[in-house]
């Protein structure tokens, strides 16, 4: 059985960073903690097995098939960093796509291990 440093992580994409105003978070969690900043983060698939020729791994951007894991809220303390995704071009890429809107209309995606040292070591 092969363990990579991918194991128990996801890529998510972080929509927004949210606080629960004080006054409903008594009400919603009148015997609990309260939490600190929340995210919205719509989760990437799991990360694939690398690519035998690049050793990339491939993530899919969901939408909202069946058994893919919903968006979730959760704390931001939770995140453990960004990565750099860059988009499974296939043989051309889309002339429609910018910097600006290729997450919501490009599928799937490569993760870079090459931002840092330690996402080079955690990657590969």
């Amino acid at each position: 059985m092969l363990i990579t440093y991918t194991s128990g992580y996801r890529v998510g994409r972080l929509r927004l960073i949210f606080k629960i105003p004080r006054q409903a978070s008594d009400h919603l969690f009148p015997d609990l903690i309260h939490p600190g900043h929340l995210a919205y983060v719509e989760w990437f698939t799991p990360f694939s097995a690398p690519n035998p020729v690049h050793g990339l791994h491939r993530v899919t951007r969901p939408r909202g098939r069946p058994g893919e894991k919903p968006p979730s809220v959760i704390e931001v303390s939770r995140i453990r960093r960004s990565v750099h995704l860059f988009p499974d071009f296939g043989s051309a890429a889309s002339q429609d796509w910018s910097s600006s809107t290729v997450l919501d209309q490009c599928d799937h995606f490569w993760v870079s291990p090459f931002t840092d040292l330690h996402m080079y070591m955690s990657v590969f």
